[in-house]
């Protein structure tokens, strides 16, 4: 980013504030993310308050203290956690890597404390490792409904829907927009799953489809240009072919047609 001084209205301010938007404001969450962390201290709590609601037969979580980091987190990960810590108040960390799910603390000596987050199923404890496809993927979507980051966020989530039972999908959908509105938040999601296409979820003009023509070549429109009425069951419209953007099959062994 440009550190020249910024006249109000010029070129320069506008691609400065830009660039600050894209730093500070969008947060991409793409397939098969698999290593992060946030500086939050409840952001963890937030977690094993929540699972329980999303029916995953998780009752609660606890945490153990991990003695041997070497082959949990990346030393240069764990370094730069302990920067960005510094001296915040109440100084957490969460970490989600394909180890597990970690709380990164300073001790008052400025030595790094960890601790593994643990699910509790009603006696039975288990790692993040032991838990199913659909459970990881919502517990990389949870921060996204964290109600105490009142920060202006874009979100960009490629194939929210991904090992994901569509109810569960609707469900996410459904609390994100029950935010309360000064969180000023902005999801916006690639898809296949057809049933989020329902307009008692979201509105005709955030509905937009996208279709590849016989060049390749893919082009994006919105549901709002077919005027559809409110009771329209857009999921089985879209299916039917009524939008377009459908694959369209040819016979991998056509000679026995």
């Amino acid at each position: 980013m440009s550190k020249a001084p910024e006249r109000e209205g010029s070129k320069l301010s506008v691609i400065n504030r830009l660039m600050r938007w894209f730093t500070n404001s969008l947060r991409i969450v793409a397939a098969g993310t698999s290593l992060n962390y946030n500086i939050n201290s409840n952001l963890s709590d937030f977690t094993g308050n929540t699972l329980p609601h999303y029916g995953t037969g998780i009752s609660g979580i606890r945490y153990e203290d991990v003695k041997d980091r070497s082959n949990m987190i990346p030393p240069d990960l764990l370094e730069q956690m302990m920067r960005d810590i510094g001296n915040r108040s109440e100084p957490i960390g969460t970490i989600r890597s394909p180890s597990g799910i970690f709380t990164l603390t300073v001790g008052k000596s400025g030595e790094p404390i960890l601790k593994k987050m643990m699910f509790d199923h009603n006696g039975t404890s288990f790692e993040y490792t032991e838990e199913s496809d659909g459970t990881k993927r919502l517990v990389e979507l949870l921060p996204l409904l964290n109600g105490n980051d009142l920060k202006d966020l874009t979100y960009v989530v490629d194939e929210i829907d991904r090992s994901l039972h569509p109810q569960m999908t609707q469900k996410f959908i459904r609390d994100f927009e029950s935010l309360p509105k000064d969180h000023r938040r902005q999801l916006i999601v690639t898809t296949h799953e057809s049933r989020l296409m329902d307009l008692d979820i979201v509105r005709r003009d955030e509905i937009w489809f996208v279709e590849k023509d016989t060049a390749g070549t893919s082009k994006i429109y919105s549901l709002e240009a077919f005027g559809e009425r409110k009771d329209r069951r857009i999921d089985k419209a879209y299916l039917d072919g009524r939008y377009g953007a459908i694959p369209c099959f040819r016979s991998i062994f056509p000679d026995l047609e």
